[in-house]
């Protein structure tokens, strides 16, 4: 505690009633919908708690903030009842626990805010504790203390708020928890959609209802809960997409904060994929995509051919990689042996790395880009909507070659398959449904044979019958230039058109094998190679 200043409220009780309503705030809809949405998620951790903050809810906030070295801060904007009661269970339960004593700090009283700022510039963890939103906001704004919260998760620290005021997390208050609109329950969560009008008019919002005793953590781009409590998530009725309603309950529940927030745009943008998407066309240059497993005989060569022989510069995109992405590169060296002039590995996947005068300097030169394995929502996160994305097309516009296998054959397509960011089970993953667009109207899996993902493109297409479904084996590389597909390898390219009729207890695809080609626009087989 600061000396001399606020309330230390050690061992005083205060009767526990906090009553609430959901509460609701308006939203600038221009700015929102407009914003560009950082993937990794927020800096630090969220903890919004129901009405009902209990022990266990405390106990996750101070071990997040640090447990035994933490630091923590407890701001008291009201002088509510509730809210002091609030304040004496944080500082009971962390006496209990023989953890460091928060500061404690009343708003209705006389101190020196400059002792205050440094009390929260060096905390771990802040409370931010209020009968509604609006104290919240009015309370820091007369304290001047809002930034100073903010550069709390800014170092990776904890920020924390109890019933109706963790309605100031959301869009329109301290923009914690970005694109949110968010609602507390004096009871627990039904199957009502409490947020569904408010949702309806603002689209790009993802709604967040939370139970009297539950418990929502926010860490980076991670969404737990905890409590007996539940969490609902919303999204609304926009673009062809159904309301949909995510009920987070138990130690196992999971979202991504990330895909709900590009969920959620989507909702406020035209419907993807289109009705009629464009033909899946490489006008100039070739793409070379490959279903994972071991390189087809000879690609790599016809990959360094088609970017220059002797003369190429090959970038090479590990994006897909989970941290760290090792800086050096077996397929790397395979290139230059191969005869490439220069091959240059570029790990980063910030919008800073990306848009980086070095990255655009090498792509802006490059004549071919490897795009490699992993998961392809990274290759998503890293480059949708950057300048990087503007010169990878440039470089097929100059006649120039893209090559990837796994994740790097499935980045390629215009639709996006199996990028859900919790696992790679679903073939379509709202959020995560458009790929870098190197070939149009078309949706891309890989493994396909060996991990028996049919049905799966079965449900993609039945979904979204105007696109042409194509799955690609281990070991099989489909090679496109114009209108034409080339197949090399020992497996086979799958293609699924509902433009066909599908007769029940027959292959609802057709299959060209080795050395077969296939007519992308007009959906035929030209020749169906050898099995």
């Amino acid at each position: 505690m600061i000396p001399g200043h606020g309330i230390h409220i050690s061992g005083m009780r205060f009767p526990f009633s906090f009553i609430l309503c959901a509460c609701f705030f308006a939203f600038p809809l221009a700015a929102a919908a407009s914003e560009r949405i950082d993937p990794a998620g927020i800096n630090g951790s969220l903890v919004l708690s129901g009405a009902g903050l209990s022990d266990e809810g405390i106990d996750r906030f101070n071990e997040l903030a640090g447990g035994r070295k933490m630091q923590v801060v407890v701001l008291l904007l009201d002088t509510g009842k509730s809210t002091m009661a609030l304040g004496a269970g944080i500082l009971a339960r962390c006496e209990e626990e023989d953890l460091p004593v928060p500061v404690l700090v009343s708003g209705d009283q006389d101190q020196d805010a400059g002792q205050i700022i440094a009390a929260i510039n060096r905390a771990t963890g802040v409370w931010l504790l209020g009968q509604d939103g609006g104290a919240i906001r009015d309370g820091l704004a007369s304290m001047g203390l809002r930034d100073s919260v903010s550069t709390v998760m800014n170092r990776g620290g904890v920020v924390g708020g109890c019933g109706a005021g963790c309605s100031v997390f959301a869009a329109d208050g301290l923009s914690l928890l970005p694109g949110a609109i968010i609602a507390v329950h004096d009871g627990e969560v039904d199957e009502a959609f409490q947020l569904d009008k408010v949702l309806r008019k603002r689209p790009f919002l993802v709604g967040y209802e939370i139970g009297r005793s539950a418990l929502l953590v926010v860490r980076g781009r991670r969404l737990t809960v905890a409590g007996k409590g539940a969490a609902v998530i919303s999204l609304a009725a926009a673009t062809g997409r159904k309301a949909r309603r995510i009920v987070l309950k138990g130690r196992d529940a999971v979202a991504d904060l990330s895909a709900l927030r590009f969920a959620a745009l989507a909702r406020s943008r035209e419907a993807f994929p289109a009705n009629n998407p464009p033909s899946p066309v490489v006008t100039r240059g070739a793409l070379i995509i490959i279903g994972g497993g071991a390189m087809p005989q000879g690609i790599v060569a016809e990959f360094i051919e088609k970017a220059g022989g002797d003369k190429a510069s090959i970038v090479v995109l590990p994006t897909a990689m989970p941290d760290p992405v090792a800086e050096k590169s077996s397929i790397a060296d395979a290139f230059r042996r191969a005869g490439a002039e220069k091959v240059t590995v570029l790990t980063g996947r910030t919008l800073k790395q990306v848009e980086s005068d070095e990255y655009l300097g090498v792509l802006g030169k490059a004549t071919g880009i490897w795009f490699g394995g992993g998961r392809q929502w990274r290759f998503a996160d890293a480059y949708l909507d950057t300048r990087a994305l503007d010169l990878m097309h440039d470089i097929l516009a100059r006649g120039g070659v893209i090559m990837g296998s796994s994740a790097g054959a499935s980045i390629q397509a215009d639709y996006l398959a199996r990028a859900n960011p919790l696992g790679n089970r679903e073939i379509i993953a709202e959020g995560y449904e458009r790929g870098l667009g190197f070939i149009k109207g078309v949706a891309i899996d890989q493994h396909f044979s060996q991990r028996k993902r049919f049905k799966d493109m079965s449900l993609l297409v039945t979904r979204y019958p105007q696109l042409l479904g194509i799955g690609i084996d281990e070991g099989t590389a489909l090679i496109v230039e114009g209108e034409v597909g080339r197949i090399s390898g020992k497996g086979s390219v799958h293609f699924y058109d509902r433009r066909k009729p599908v007769t029940k207890g027959e292959p609802d695809y057709e299959s060209v094998h080795g050395g077969g080609r296939y007519q992308l626009v007009k959906r035929v087989i030209l020749d169906p190679g050898k099995p």
